[in-house]
């Protein structure tokens, strides 16, 4: 490994456009790399499926800067401007690198884990390193790594959720698709495959509301693990009342109106639906299970659902966090909702032990009659539902016996961390609300120590098992909410957001 080099120190900040740049134009090249190294293939990055490596892409770009890094404490040097001019004989400006002195604020928590990664990744043997990369692209490994490399590409996939989640990220990842496909196509003697990644459309009609009218959230009844012992999960009596058949054209309530038109720019492009979500019974599917992932939103929105976010146990913390990430960036607070609906509808509307799934007027779903175009997405929603399952059982236990011998707090299996009023899943449903970074309240000097797990979202465990079901239920946002049927109707998400 190259020796480490001294940075020179800034103390002004960095642009959000500057750093925002700088990534793109490394995950290009990044992309090519994995291409080159049998990571990815053309038809990959190609597929309108591409929205899978709307995580992997990301958490590449930041594993190969990891093996790059040459500075300590880690910070990523920024390309240097195409269009930058020097003066003859004038000496070459010293290179600039993003680091703790000059990142911006809403970078800050990412540059953190990542830098607290690298110091683990650069001292893996090669074949180890390799495994690493392989983990993030969901190969499986050529050897048998240790379980803190599987924890390693946990915190990558982590933060690359959520730069996926950003518009203005999403906005360009064709680009950068595009431009790995050239790279791939060069001497081949055949023209490069086009990328026909299309963002979501975006919304911002329903951000204001013609007329100055927002919609109104309806109530939502409250529920006890009781509530949902007889296979019907709590949203079942809103479903009843307000969700429409999957089939039916009749209107619907004021808060699943018609969804907003997306604008001229995205609905002109919008992508070619998979052959197989063509077929009526798939479709029909698909949509069930979008009215009933809807339907938990509603629960999840209440003021009475009980999340423990409030020193009372309210909610109300919660959705005034959610008001803000709303008027600051409405499609964070849209797949904060959505990710959080899936970890409800998981914990309450699926029989974990059949994985039965209890749908909007009733309607039931189970691996052996759902259309096999859609296997994939149940079997994802019936696995988020064992884990929380055995997540609470076990911590139930440990926490039992820990209270027996007058201990408040326990520890899992792997190490993480259960105390009272913060269980592994709530830790969860904190990463969803908040991000990667949620308790990570240092400020940024602190970081200029070698970088260790400066970040608490994996806790004391190697493999990170929490932050890996948080992981598995934001990817699953993003692949739910890329399909047609999440896009026609996703307009009436925000409106229930611009209500709240």
């Amino acid at each position: 490994m190259d020796a480490f080099r001294t940075r020179t120190q800034s103390n002004t900040t960095l642009s959000d456009a500057a750093v925002a740049d700088a990534f793109h134009s490394y995950l290009k090249s990044s992309l090519a790399q994995a291409r080159a190294e049998h990571l990815v293939d053309a038809d990959m990055l190609a597929s309108a499926e591409a929205d899978q490596l709307m995580v992997t892409g990301p958490a590449l770009c930041l594993y190969f800067a990891a093996l790059r890094c040459t500075t300590n404490p880690p910070s990523v040097p920024l390309p240097r401007p195409r269009d930058a001019k020097r003066a003859p004989g004038a000496p070459a400006e010293p290179p600039v690198d993003l680091s703790f002195e000059n990142c911006p604020p809403q970078f800050a928590a990412f540059l953190r884990v990542w830098a607290s990664t690298v110091p683990a990744i650069q001292a893996l043997a090669p074949e180890t390193q390799h495994d690493l990369a392989r983990l993030i692209c969901g190969l499986q490994p050529l050897t048998n790594p240790p379980d803190a490399v599987r924890g390693l590409a946990e915190d990558m996939r982590a933060v690359a959720i959520e730069i996926s989640q950003r518009r203005s990220f999403q906005d360009r990842y064709a680009e950068d698709l595009q431009a790995a496909l050239d790279a791939a196509g060069g001497g081949t003697g055949r023209p490069p495959q086009r990328a026909s990644f299309v963002p979501p459309p975006t919304y911002e009609a329903a951000a204001s509301p013609p007329g100055g009218t927002t919609t109104a959230l309806p109530p939502s009844p409250s529920y006890s693990p009781s509530t949902s012992a007889s296979g019907l999960p709590p949203h079942s009596q809103i479903a009843a009342d307000h969700a429409p058949h999957p089939t039916s054209s009749s209107p619907t309530r004021q808060h699943l109106s018609p969804p907003i038109t997306p604008t001229a720019s995205t609905s002109a492009r919008s992508r070619t639906p998979s052959p197989s979500m063509l077929i009526p019974e798939v479709t029909s599917t698909l949509m069930m299970i979008r009215e009933t992932l809807y339907a938990s939103i509603l629960d999840v929105l209440s003021t009475d659902y009980t999340s423990g976010s409030g020193p009372d146990g309210s909610n109300e913390r919660f959705l005034q966090k959610l008001k803000r990430t709303f008027r600051e960036d409405p499609g964070r607070a849209y797949y904060t909702t959505v990710a959080l609906a899936i970890l409800h509808f998981a914990r309450y509307g699926i029989v974990a032990e059949s994985g039965r799934i209890t749908g909007v007027l009733g309607a039931e779903i189970t691996l052996e009659n759902c259309p096999r175009a859609l296997r994939p997405l149940m079997a994802a929603l019936v696995d988020i539902s064992r884990t929380a399952r055995t997540f609470e059982e076990e911590d139930d236990t440990r926490m039992a016996i820990a209270l027996s011998e007058g201990r408040e707090s326990a520890t899992s299996e792997d190490g993480e961390p259960i105390e009272l009023g913060l269980t592994r899943l709530a830790r969860v449903r904190r990463i969803l609300e908040n991000g990667i970074g949620w308790a990570d309240t240092q400020p940024l000097h602190v970081a200029h120590k070698p970088a260790t797990a400066v970040h608490s979202a994996r806790g004391g465990s190697p493999t990170g098992r929490t932050l890996a079901f948080a992981n598995a239920i934001n990817s699953l946002a993003l692949r739910l909410t890329h399909l047609g049927p999440f896009r026609e109707r996703a307009g009436q998400v925000f409106q229930v957001l611009a209500g709240l």
